[in-house]
C-alpha cells in the first residue's frame, strides 16, 4: 500500500477489515525508521521496523473495527526519537471470513530497545558457551540410486552393460591445428665447471722444420742481450793471409754484401763441396773492416758460401 504524504506530512490509506499480509511503501522513509501501529486490546502501539522503505502492517491492526486508525512514522537514534509523519488508516468494516484465525504471535512487532537487549543477551550467551550442544546421532544410510547403465535401460537402451560402455566412446575427432610457438625462455644460469678430462695420448713425433737459407736478410731469433739475430747467406772470396789477427788466417774479402752496421758475429757456417773445410771452426769476428772466420790449412784464393748470423748496432734494447 503506497503512502502519499501531503504538505502536512499526513497520508491517508483505505483497507478492509480482516485483510492480512499488507505492507506500507514509502518513497524515502529515512534511516533508523519505524512505524507505530495500534493493535487490539492494548493501549500500547506495535513497533515495526522499516526496511528498504517498506514495512508490514500487523495483522492484528487489520482486525480492528474502527472507521479511522492512526499510525506514525518515527525516526530515532540512541539519544532521541521524533514522530515525523502521520498515516490515517480508514478501515472498511466487513464480516470475518470463515476459517480466519488471528494469532497475535504472527505479527512482526518489534521494539527497538527490547530487540537490542535480546540481541546483546544472545551474543553474551554465545560467548559464554551456552549454545555448545552435543553432536546428534548420525542418520541412516539412504537407498542406493540406480546406475547410469540402469538409467539408460529405463530410457530405452537395449544391450549389455559392456555394449553400453562401448557406445559412450565417440569417433575420433580431426587433429587440431598446431599451436603457435611459445616465447623463448629466459637464459639459464651458467652451469658448473666440468671435471678435468683425461690426458690425451702422446702424439707422433713431427718432422723437424727445414731451415730456409736465403740471400735476403731475415730475423731468425733473439740474442742474449735481447737484440734480434739476423741471418744472411752470401758468396764470398776466401784468402789466406799470414798476418791476420790472432792467427786467424782466413779473411773474407768483398764485405760489401754484409751490412755495415754489424755489431757482433754470432755464428758463421761455410758450404762448399769442392773444398775440405773439416778444420773450419765456425766462429768469426769483425776487425779492421774485415770479417774473419776460423783457421784453415788450405792456402790460396777461392769462392765459398757462408751463412752468417749477426746482430746490429742500430737495434736498441
Amino acid at each position: 500500500m503506497r503512502t502519499d504524504f501531503d504538505a502536512m506530512n499526513i497520508a491517508t490509506i483505505t483497507l478492509h477489515q480482516w485483510d492480512f499480509g499488507q505492507t506500507l511503501e514509502f518513497d524515502d522513509a529515512g534511516e533508523n525508521s519505524e512505524v507505530h501501529f495500534p493493535v487490539p486490546n492494548s493501549e500500547e502501539l506495535a513497533v515495526v521496523r522499516v526496511n528498504n522503505n517498506s514495512c508490514a502492517i500487523p495483522n492484528g491492526t487489520l482486525t480492528m473495527n474502527s472507521d479511522l486508525l492512526k499510525a506514525y512514522l518515527y525516526h530515532h537514534d540512541e539519544s532521541s526519537g521524533t514522530t515525523v509523519k502521520t498515516i490515517n488508516i480508514r478501515m472498511i468494516p466487513r464480516p470475518q471470513p470463515d476459517g480466519y484465525v488471528y494469532n497475535p504471535d504472527d505479527d512482526e512487532v518489534l521494539d527497538y530497545n527490547d530487540l537490542k537487549e535480546r540481541v546483546e543477551a544472545v551474543v553474551t550467551a554465545a560467548e559464554n558457551g551456552e549454545y555448545d550442544g552435543t553432536d546428534g546421532q548420525n542418520g541412516s544410510d539412504g537407498e542406493d540410486g540406480a546406475s547410469a547403465y540402469e538409467i539408460a535401460v529405463e530410457n530405452g537402451f537395449e544391450g549389455t552393460e559392456q555394449q553400453w560402455l562401448a557406445s559412450l566412446k565417440g569417433e575420433t575427432g580431426p587433429a587440431g591445428a598446431n599451436g603457435t610457438n611459445g616465447a623463448d625462455g629466459a637464459k639459464g644460469d651458467k652451469g658448473d665447471k666440468g671435471d678435468k678430462g683425461d690426458k690425451g695420448d702422446k702424439g707422433d713425433t713431427g718432422e723437424a722444420p727445414m731451415h730456409a737459407y736465403s740471400t735476403t736478410e731475415q730475423v731468425v731469433g733473439t740474442w742474449m742481450n735481447g737484440k734480434p739475430i739476423y741471418e744472411k747467406t752470401v758468396a764470398l772470396i776466401r784468402q789466406r793471409w799470414a798476418d791476420t789477427p790472432d792467427s786467424l788466417s782466413n779473411v773474407i774479402a768483398n764485405q760489401s754484401d754484409i751490412p755495415s752496421n754489424v755489431e757482433q758475429i754470432i755464428k758463421v757456417t761455410a758450404f762448399d763441396t769442392s773444398v775440405d773445410f773439416s778444420s773450419f771452426s765456425g766462429k768469426g769476428y769483425i776487425a779492421n773492416g774485415q770479417i774473419y772466420v776460423g783457421k784453415s790449412d788450405r792456402e790460396g784464393v777461392y769462392l765459398s758460401h757462408y751463412c752468417i748470423q749477426y746482430t746490429k748496432t742500430s737495434d736498441v734494447v
